[in-house]
């Protein structure tokens, strides 16, 4: 253990009277702290607003991890280059010197790390300052959040002797606040990358899904269309309901592939201008639809032409594939969708209708929901992820357009995209 002299642990004050500068500082960081969108823009705000405050040219955050059973390093930042104590630098927290001060809640003032080192020097990191950053005194403060243990934040200087308690009582004064603020932040950013991790699993298993699926579904249209032999009538039945599943299956592993591609991180939105609509967007979508618009006899009656538009021709085709995807899929046996497209005012409309049993006002505030599908009276077969539609608006969004919905329940629907000429 080291001994006594090495270090001093202080009680947080009773008071925190200071000085109109200092008091004025502690204002500004308690109130600008929490808008740190991310972790490094909370401590690069705590870095600048305790300069004045304190001479430090070292400051570091560490999390409790584990259950409890880690202290991690997630952000540092010195005044003289790169820290050899870096991020993602570990220790266990059981036995170690941190313990009793997240378990008292004390500030620890080391006016001479060497020392520091010669009296405990079993410990790694103090060790790494020391030796490799020439780290020479320490100022450590617990972080809580409503009593509940959250890490430590360490302000150090290459100096001896430079904290002194009255630096931590100033700290002290800030300290739940900055706590918060940087809980919130590492949560918020733990939450995007497990989202990526889940976005990328889920692309990357359904990449592997389509090309199967794919093969499928073409190998078993050839057949019943008697493009490998003769067709016997009553397999030729049992292959078209396999193809049904199969075709569904395959669109769920597109909608996930949609997904992965517009809400992840490597999204790229490549808007070009004057995409002629009908040619590079609308005829490859139809001419994917032809499989499921035979197979419930749905004709599709195409009336657009080739207006220019400014867009990303994927995306574009990505709303296309939904819209129309669902137009066929929720049209009356036999029945007939359209597509037409005009100038309207300064913007470019499509609009795609069918005649099926459509949607009530209040089902319509619902349609574009991410995962919701309406649950409708004798469509029970008609499968899905509840993705299309959000995914088509979201890609319509990124164009500076939208997706507007209409409908006689009963009767027909339509969606009309509205994009910027």
């Amino acid at each position: 253990m080291a001994t006594p002299d090495t270090f001093v642990l202080l009680d947080p004050p009773v008071t925190a009277d200071f000085a109109e500068e200092i008091a004025e500082t502690l204002d500004r960081l308690a109130r600008h702290v929490g808008g740190g969108a991310t972790l490094d823009a909370v401590m690069d705000h705590v870095w600048e607003a305790t300069t004045p405050l304190l001479p430090h040219d070292r400051a570091s955050l560490a999390f409790v991890e584990d259950g409890g059973a880690r202290v991690v390093t997630r952000w540092t930042r010195t005044a003289y280059g790169a820290p050899v104590l870096a991020n993602g630098y570990s220790a266990p927290l059981a036995g170690s010197s941190l313990q009793n001060i997240l378990d008292t809640g004390r500030a620890r003032l080391i006016p001479d790390l060497a020392a520091h080192l010669a009296a405990r020097p079993e410990s790694a990191s103090t060790r790494l300052l020391v030796e490799r950053e020439g780290v020479r005194s320490s100022l450590t403060l617990p972080l809580q959040v409503e009593g509940r243990p959250v890490g430590f934040l360490f302000f150090s200087s290459r100096r001896d002797d430079r904290f002194t308690e009255e630096h931590a009582r100033i700290l002290f004064a800030a300290l739940e606040r900055i706590a918060q603020a940087v809980e919130k932040a590492w949560q918020i950013g733990r939450l995007g990358r497990a989202l990526d991790g889940y976005r990328n699993a889920i692309g990357f298993v359904s990449h592997e899904m389509k090309g199967p699926l794919s093969a499928i579904v073409q190998r078993g249209r050839a057949y019943v269309e008697g493009l490998l032999g003769p067709v016997d009538a009553s397999a030729a039945e049992t292959v078209r309901a396999l193809l049904r599943q199969a075709e569904t299956a395959l669109g769920m592993v597109d909608d996930s592939l949609d997904l992965a591609q517009v809400e992840g991180e490597a999204f790229r939105f490549a808007p070009r201008a004057g995409v002629p609509l009908k040619t590079e967007c609308v005829l490859p979508v139809l001419t994917a639809l032809e499989g499921p618009s035979l197979e419930r006899r749905v004709r599709i009656l195409d009336e657009t032409t080739d207006l220019p538009v400014r867009g990303d021709p994927e995306l574009l085709r990505l709303i296309l594939r939904n819209l129309a995807g669902n137009a066929v899929k929720y049209a009356v046996d036999g029945g007939t969708v359209r597509l037409t497209c005009e100038r309207v005012g300064g913007e470019v409309s499509l609009r795609i209708r069918n005649d099926g049993p459509g949607f009530s006002a209040e089902e319509a505030g619902r349609l574009f929901g991410r995962f919701v599908r309406l649950r409708q009276k004798g469509l029970e077969d008609r499968k899905g992820t509840g993705l299309g539609l959000y995914l088509a608006q979201l890609a319509a969004a990124r164009h500076g357009g939208r997706i507007l919905a209409r409908s006689a329940q009963g009767h027909w629907a339509e969606f009309e995209l509205r994009l910027p000429d």
